[in-house]
């Protein structure tokens, strides 16, 4: 599906599937809330992503960046590797306020109708049809328990607040 989407949403996809991120929560996102952290070389060895807000439409206001649903909701989470790198391209230029995946015209919150379009491709392209983006969430949820994290470290950083809710995104394995 990243081979497969256009350029500007691989760091979208890249964020929801390594840091498990939910759409609201990664169309939020802001250049302040990333730290690149590079090695000695200069070359990026993690990203740190802040999540303290989510996008939320309502019918009265639209869309607008809302506190997370709980407090767990607000955490800090670190991204390693492949997808370190393509997060932090992409945010290379990215300032401040800016949104890491802004609207069409520049400064309003994407929508996840104008996203779907391409989502849609990449996973055919991948033959995933049957994979919705929150899929990407259990994904991340997932591989971080293959890596040994306890369910409390999955609750952390997946923004959980019950082990229940968390078990939910975790989906091989012997747990």
């Amino acid at each position: 599906i990243v081979d497969s989407i256009p350029t500007k949403y691989k760091a979208l996809v890249a964020i929801a599937a390594s840091g498990g991120q939910r759409w609201g929560e990664v169309t939020a996102l802001r250049a302040k809330d990333l730290t690149v952290e590079r090695d000695d070389t200069g070359a990026v060895s993690a990203v740190r992503v802040d999540v303290t807000r989510g996008v939320v439409k309502t019918k009265d206001t639209g869309r607008l960046a809302a506190e997370p649903k709980s407090e767990a909701g607000i955490r800090k989470v670190a991204i390693f590797g492949g997808d370190a790198v393509i997060i932090a391209e992409h945010a290379k230029d990215l300032i401040g306020d800016e949104l890491l995946f802004p609207a069409a015209d520049g400064v309003g919150f994407l929508p996840q109708t104008t996203f779907v379009r391409h989502w849609y491709k990449a996973r055919l392209a991948a033959d995933r049809a049957d994979m919705p983006f929150h899929a990407l969430r259990h994904y991340a949820g997932t591989r971080y328990a293959q890596t040994g994290a306890t369910t409390k470290e999955i609750m952390v950083r997946l923004g959980h607040s019950s082990e229940k809710a968390s078990m939910r995104y975790q989906h091989s394995g012997n747990r």
